[in-house]
């Protein structure tokens, strides 16, 4: 085996070597001889270099985690997972606590329509042979501003400067409350997102899934990691949107706060300089309005 390897070694070497030219200042068997030195140095290190390829090899086919990381991790993992579960839960738990409090005092009717929590647990997913039942959307007409009344502005109106800044107010609160709508009408899959996610972070921590990794080949490992990082993408792509919305409601949250100066500051700032008293002789006037 070793003679056969060798005589490999040798053919191939003997591929790669340039062909030698005389020499004028150095004598042809000079040249002969260190190329045959070097070869021979490349040929006697092909057995390490095919040792180092088999044991490469084996730990690709590698089933025992020598190391015990995987033992060691995976409970940490699967109690990472029962927190995150656990947070839900008391979230729900804790919210529903402090919306009965507000309730206390003076119970509305509707109830149901006001209730974040109500409005969650009635969005189940449908059983088979029955079609969902749909989630109320009071809660999301009150809660995007979209029951808020306003009157719109009529062309029969005197054009004066404060029909027109009631019709400017209209529109932006009406924008504003559209766009809230928008937003908030995603939760209306909130529930069926939240039991798949759940679903996934279970089967990913799971005692099962520890001991899959650690017994089979690499190669399906390696399927395995590139299936999560294809969804690590999907959820890293969805959370760069919900940043751009975040983003965009921060500023229509800017615009509210500009009419909040301008119409009530800014109106009440205006009413005072229009009735204040002259300046003194010898002040400085102001700028012309």
């Amino acid at each position: 085996m070793n003679k056969k390897i060798i005589s490999v070694g040798i053919a191939f070497c003997l591929f790669l070597v340039e062909p030698c030219y005389a020499d004028e200042n150095t004598p042809i068997l000079t040249q002969i001889q260190n190329t045959v030195n070097t070869i021979l140095i490349d040929v006697n290190n092909i057995p390490a270099l095919i040792n180092d390829i088999i044991i490469m090899a084996k730990s690709w086919n590698q089933t025992t985690d020598q190391h015990s990381n995987i033992a060691t991790n995976q409970p940490n993992f699967s109690n990472l997972a029962t927190d995150y579960n656990a947070i839900g839960t008391n979230q729900t738990a804790l919210s529903t606590k402090l919306t009965a409090q507000i309730f206390a005092t003076c119970a509305p009717t509707n109830q149901t329509d006001l209730n974040f929590n109500t409005f969650l647990s009635q969005q189940q997913p449908a059983q088979q042979g029955q079609a969902p039942t749909p989630p109320t959307s009071n809660y999301l007409s009150y809660a995007s501003g979209a029951s808020l009344v306003y009157t719109q502005g009529s062309p029969q109106w005197n054009p004066s400067s404060f029909g027109k800044q009631y019709t400017s107010l209209y529109n932006t609160v009406t924008a504003v409350a559209s766009y809230n709508a928008y937003i908030l009408g995603s939760l209306n899959n909130q529930q069926d997102q939240d039991t798949q996610r759940t679903s996934l972070i279970t089967q990913a921590t799971g005692t099962q899934w520890f001991s899959d990794i650690g017994s089979e080949y690499l190669g399906l490992v390696l399927r395995q990691l590139l299936m999560y990082t294809s969804q690590i993408y999907v959820q890293l792509t969805t959370m760069i949107k919900i940043q751009q919305q975040q983003l965009a409601a921060q500023a229509m949250t800017n615009t509210l706060l500009l009419i909040n100066a301008n119409y009530g500051v800014g109106n009440t700032l205006t009413l005072q300089a229009k009735n204040a008293p002259p300046s003194p002789a010898g002040a400085v006037a102001a700028c012309p309005t």
